[in-house]
């Protein structure tokens, strides 16, 4: 209804054009021109170029600047006039060619013997408002002729210090309120827009208006009694404005401002884009008036500028990923106020003027920005703009609504009882014509948005269907606080509510502290095993602890809370980043063992297991689901149902929910992850009589299919999917809302706690209660030694990602309770302390989230067609998720492989019975109805059937049945890992990291994390079969295109590695693909060469720890060589101790291998792609220079010297952040964005 297409307009040159009309009496051009060369060489960024590939330069050297010169003298007025207007046509229009230097031009018109005008058209890449005042300030210091002096910073420096902040707790507080924001913001304003798009290439008009100095001062006086900025109350009439011609009337704003963060003193004297975004939004169409428009708009303005630590362009970026990455401008409609803007004291319009006078003509133009409202202040009056994309809204809209904001304004500054009306704003006709009437779809949505309980409303037409589809939003639960008027009446006393008795109670003590004993050893043995914390005055930082135990980044916060609990203990105490090792104490014996109950013995047996596999968990090679669920379900019952607590807090809730049942026969009721059954044992029997439907729900299928089959005698019983982390879809669910829900040990499971909650809390009816039962121990080791492997720490999205820890004691569960929008009823037990180390909690539902949208259409009034109206409840309207992963379908084109039938038919009737589908040989697991949960359970089974070659990563990568089964029969299918995760980073980006010449990518762990974006490892594992590097690459091409499907692609390579990333990346590039490559201090094939395996060690041993080797190592037989070799890398402390002889020789034939592999591969050719090279000052003095090998790189790729030794860049702490922020700049520049 919007119009027909949708335009984009991203191609087209962000710039600003002046004109200034100067006299030669006061105007020499030879002093201009000198004075603009050397601003050019005092600031970088007028030196800066973006090449054909993406990837932008500073120039060190750049030839001088020569004004050229248009001689328009000889030309009569007419023509003069013409040929100017020409040159501004061309000037305002032209993109300039961004590879070429310079990003900017200055010419000069000759109009005759006395005059000239000068034409200034700057990218605005280069430059925000207060960056126009330096360079005005800077060419007039050059102008007088001093000399401008060096900065000590360039704005380089400006953005990696600016990136460095992203470690602050207020930048991850800021990063966690956007997450949250952004989640429900609504989209731009829906404009009227033109029929078709414009021909040829867009253009750009101005409107501009004025207010009056005494209206001005009356306007902003009125303002300061209301208590907000006049920039807040421009906004607020924009909107307004907005949304009298807007197809809703909720849409978000873009909001520029200009933010130089004081990180520097000579910050406020670079040239650069500081320029930054907040995203505002309104929430309008209830007749508000003015005054209260502006009131909320100061409020929302003042929440967001406390989140300015995140970067606004973060935010469009993030923005755009949850979009779909879509070509659509993401925020199109933008307001831009400079008032009270001081610069050096002056005002703002005389800071840019104070050198070349005020211009005649100024002409700015953004991409994908269609409207750029822009206020300031000139000489006491208020002066407006409107920067408009022509023929991108419908004919005549601009005019009209400029005017509906002129005479708004206009009313105001005269009429000042106007803040407290309704305006009277002319507005859009929006009405379709549906068989022969005319209906007004915003006329219904305005009735829907005043039924109770409903925010917002959208109404679509379906003419296929010949159907109106109206999506009701309801309004968001509202906090509730501890106020006596909240409490709720218990719905039984609690003295009826079960206890423990004193027997299991000293059970269950003894249980837990006998477990967390054994975990609290076990986790520091795990340590120690791997020579960490072993002796006092030990010292180690989480990034050494993670590559000496070869840990996947996603555990970085579990061991953190290792680390933390151990300080706790005493074992350590922290200084810094890093963890000291203190002296050991005396042990006492505690007598802490086990009690005979099953239960207890098998949550014992379970943690032993668990820690005899942390260092296989840590690494990935050991599924910690397949621990918990792998053999059978006597841990996962133990855990959850046969221990005495949970069987009396299950026994609690089940009583309360009888109580709440009452007297009625029609209770509604839904289990969020109900997993097992263990509480639907206890509720079943006790709600008999009283139910209408019991909805039993998980987000594996697998449980699915178990309830199906032990409540068959409960007809009341469904089954389906339900994931907290999802957006509902309500028609999935009764339409009056469910009575009752249950959640026991799921809801610490959700990335985002409140969020879930309050998506549980729309699907209950008004009153309805929340039973929720949960662990609240915070400080649990068991839970570290064990369940922790399974709880995704690295994935929390709010608080608790502060702490990494999972759980929730019970104030912070009241907490996130009430701010759901529940009332507290009350806990059991009562203490928030107690030996159960878990509470069953009751909450009830406060006001209506939950839409009864049959009741609501009963309200409505006729609408003027007879076409019937569909209605429906979502969490919101302009969700536009990034594409989850999923599985892909097998290509139909792919041949089937052969398998042997019997072994065919075992797996199919496998899975059959796991999935509850019929299988047959082209069957996708995961397409099937599969999960990580069932693939768990299924490889188990497989490896007790005695396949013991079954994985999951064999899955994963042949999910297709027939292809699954081959991996079973032949032996010689590579189970590698590759790519192995290193980091999950909040930055989208994926880079792909490849190994050294041992083999392994742990030396890039440091980097990893310092990158703080999603970093994948190539490291060597079965490769005594590839005969060349180049072969090598090609199985690393596969890998890397397993985890990411297309391009663009970031490789990287260290020393060894940089020939295999270089290698890849040329096939990559082969096949169409754009890449970025990052050498890190890249070496020579001939400083790799050896003769025989003594060379061999000796050319080992030269590495970051020198390994003293004899002198008649040569005489001594091949085995002893190795044992040498590996008993002098011990002393050296280069390893903590020798390996297996069987190992060690396993080792060094790889490394002979992958070396020999290098010293036969052809010489690096220049490849036509971004790239960087990062090089060590402090190489080894034999080795070559890396240009011998590398020659044809060195004029392609932008280079930086790090002050340091080769291995260092990559192991040295502070180094470390040096090279991820020399990475992320230039990885932030080749991205096109306006940091280089």
């Amino acid at each position: 209804m919007a119009g027909p297409y949708r335009p984009d307009y991203g191609g087209v040159a962000c710039h600003v054009l002046f004109e200034w009309d100067k006299a030669y009496a006061d105007f020499d051009l030879t002093r201009f021109e000198h004075a603009w060369n050397a601003l050019i060489t005092r600031h970088d960024m007028l030196r800066m170029v973006i090449d054909s590939d993406g990837r932008q330069r500073i120039l060190q050297d750049t030839p001088w600047y020569r004004l050229p010169r248009n001689d328009l003298r000889e030309l009569s007025p007419d023509q003069q006039q013409q040929r100017l207007q020409d040159i501004r046509e061309d000037m305002s229009y032209r993109v300039l060619p961004t590879d070429c230097w310079p990003l900017f031009e200055v010419t000069v018109s000759e109009l005759d013997a006395g005059h000239c005008r000068l034409h200034m058209n700057l990218d605005l890449l280069l430059f925000d408002v207060q960056s126009f005042k330096v360079m005005m300030d800077d060419l007039a210091t050059a102008y007088a002729g001093q000399t401008l002096k060096p900065l000590e910073l360039t704005f380089r420096d400006y953005v990696m210090a600016d990136l460095a902040q992203r470690d602050s707790l207020q930048w991850r507080q800021a990063w966690r309120y956007w997450q949250d924001t952004l989640e429900q913001l609504p989209g731009a304003p829906q404009l009227p827009l033109a029929d078709s798009p414009p021909k040829g290439q867009p253009r750009f008009r101005t409107v501009q208006g004025k207010l009056g100095a005494t209206q001005w001062d009356r306007f902003k006086a009125h303002c300061q009694r209301l208590a907000v900025t006049p920039s807040a109350a421009l906004l607020a009439l924009f909107a307004q404005t907005l949304e009298s011609v807007s197809r809703t009337p909720e849409f978000t704003l873009n909001l520029t401002y200009f933010n130089r963060r004081p990180l520097h003193p000579q910050v406020q004297q670079l040239i650069g884009d500081f320029t930054s975004v907040l995203l505002i939004d309104f929430q309008l169409g209830h007749g508000e008036s003015p005054g209260q428009v502006m009131t909320s708009t100061q409020a929302r303005l003042w929440q967001r500028l406390a989140h300015t630590a995140v970067n606004g362009v973060e935010l469009m970026r993030e923005l755009g990923r949850r979009q779909g990455q879509t070509r659509q401008p993401a925020m199109p409609v933008v307001f831009t106020s400079m008032l009270g803007m001081s610069l050096d004291g002056k005002a703002i319009d005389q800071a840019m003027t104070s050198t070349l006078g005020d211009p005649v003509h100024v002409f700015t133009q953004t991409p994908q920005v269609w409207l750029d409202h822009q206020v300031m202040e000139i000489d006491g009056e208020l002066v407006f703009s409107w920067y408009c994309m022509e023929d991108v809204l419908a004919d005549g809209l601009i005019d009209s609504l400029f005017q509906t904001y002129c005479d708004l304004l206009q009313t105001l500054a005269d009429q000042p009882q106007g803040f407290d009306s309704r305006p009277g704003l002319p507005r859009h006709d929006w009405t379709v014509n549906l068989d022969g009437e005319q209906f007004d779809p915003q006329r219904l949505e305005a009735q829907l948005r005043r039924a109770p309980g409903v925010q917002t409303a959208r109404i679509r037409v379906d003419c296929d269907s010949r159907t109106l589809l109206g999506e009701l939003v309801a309004q968001p639960p509202n906090a509730v606080d501890d106020t006596p008027c909240a409490a709720q009446p218990l719905p039984l006393p609690l003295s009826d509510l079960p206890q423990l008795s004193d027997a299991q109670r000293q059970e269950v003590d003894l249980t837990w502290q006998a477990l967390e004993s054994l975990a609290r050893e076990g986790i520091l043995n795990t340590l120690q095993k791997h020579g960490l914390f072993s002796e006092a005055g030990q010292r180690h930082d989480l990034a050494q602890v993670m590559t000496r135990l070869g840990a996947l980044p996603q555990f970085a916060g579990l061991l953190r809370q290792w680390l933390a609990m151990l300080c706790q203990q005493g074992h350590l105490q922290q200084d810094g980043q890093h963890y000291l090792t203190l002296p050991a104490q005396p042990v006492q014996a505690t007598g802490e063992t086990l009690p005979v109950a099953e239960w207890s013995q098998t949550l014992g047996t379970y943690l032993e297991a668990c820690i005899e596999q942390h260092a296989e968990l840590l690494r990935g090679d050991c599924s910690p689901l397949s621990l918990l669920f792998g053999n059978s379900d006597a841990v996962v019952k133990a855990l959850y149902s046969n221990n005495p607590v949970l069987h009396c807090l299950n026994s609690a809730l089940a009583q309360t929910a009888k109580a709440l049942a009452g007297t009625r026969r029609d209770l509604r009721v839904l289990e969020v992850g109900a997993g097992t059954g263990a509480t639907t044992r206890h509720l079943l029997p006790m709600l008999e009589g009283h139910l209408s439907e019991y909805r039993f729900t998980d987000v594996s299928s697998l449980f699915l299919t178990q309830a199906q089959d032990n409540f068959v005698a409960w007809p009341q019983l469904t089954c389906s999917i339900l994931d907290v982390n999802q957006p509902v879809d309500f028609r999935q669910h009764p339409a009056q809302g469910y009575d009752l829900i249950v959640a026991v040990n799921v809801m610490h499971d959700a990335a985002h706690v409140t969020r879930s909650l309050k998506r549980l809390h729309r699907l209950l009816r008004s009153g309805g209660h929340l039973l929720l039962l949960e662990a609240t121990e915070r400080d649990s080791a068991l839970q570290l030694a064990s369940i922790g492997f399974i709880e995704g720490l690295s994935n929390f999205e709010d608080e608790r990602s502060e702490d990494d820890k999972a759980m929730l004691d019970l104030p912070r569960w009241r907490t996130a309770v009430q701010a759901s929008g529940f009332s507290w009823v009350m806990n059991w037990p009562q203490e928030a302390d107690h030996s159960m180390r878990q509470h069953f909690m009751l909450a009830r539902a406060e006001g209506i989230s939950h839409l009864d949208v049959a009741a609501v259409a009963e309200q409505l009034e006729p609408h003027s067609t007879q076409w019937p109206l569909a209605l429906r409840q979502v969490e919101q309207l302009f969700t536009a998720p990034a594409a989850r992963q999923t599985p892909q379908q097998t290509s139909e084109s792919a041949p089937l492989k052969e398998v042997d039938p019997a072994l065919l038919d075992a797996v199919s009737q496998l899975w059959r019975e796991l999935l509850g589908q019929d299988i047959n040989a082209d069957s996708d697991f995961f397409l099937s109805g599969g999960d990580s949960l069932i693939a768990t359970r299924m490889i188990a089974r497989l490896n007790r059937m005695g396949h013991s070659g079954s994985s999951l990563r064999n899955l994963f990568d042949n999910p297709r049945l027939s292809d699954f089964c081959s991996t079973l029969l032949d032996q010689n299918v590579q189970t590698d890992d590759n790519p192995l995760a290193l980091a999950r980073g909040r930055n989208e980006l994926s880079l792909f990291v490849f190994h050294a010449s041992d083999g392994e990518v742990s030396a890039y762990l440091p980097l990893a994390k310092a990158l703080d974006m999603q970093v994948f490892g190539l490291q060597a594992a079965n490769t005594s079969g590839t005969d060349s590097l180049k072969a090598l690459a090609a199985r690393y091409l596969h890998a890397v295109r397993r985890q990411q499907r297309n391009g663009p692609y970031v490789l990287l390579g260290w020393s060894y590695g940089s020939f295999l990333a270089e290698e890849t990346a040329r096939l990559l590039q082969r096949q169409g693909e754009r890449v970025r490559l990052i050498l890190l201090d890249p070496v020579c094939r001939a400083d790799f060469r050896f003769d025989d395996r003594p060379g061999l060690l000796r050319l080992m041993a030269q590495g970051a720890k020198r390994i003293a080797l004899p002198d008649d190592l040569e005489a001594l037989p091949p085995a002893e060589q190795l044992s040498v070799f590996m008993s002098s890398a011990t002393q050296a402390g280069v390893l903590k101790t020798p390996p297996r002889p069987q190992q060690a020789e396993q080792w060094l034939q790889r490394i002979k291998h992958l070396m020999t592999l290098l010293t036969r591969h052809s010489q690096p050719r220049q490849l036509d792609l971004p790239c960087l090279w990062l090089s060590a000052e402090g190489r080894p003095q034999h080795w070559l220079p890396a240009e011998q090998d590398w020659q044809e790189w060195t004029a392609r790729a932008h280079r930086e010297s790090m002050p340091c030794d080769h291995w260092q860049l990559l192991l040295d702490t502070d180094q470390v952040q040096r090279t991820a922020a020399a990475i992320s700049a230039w990885l932030a520049a080749t991205n096109k964005e306006s940091h280089p």
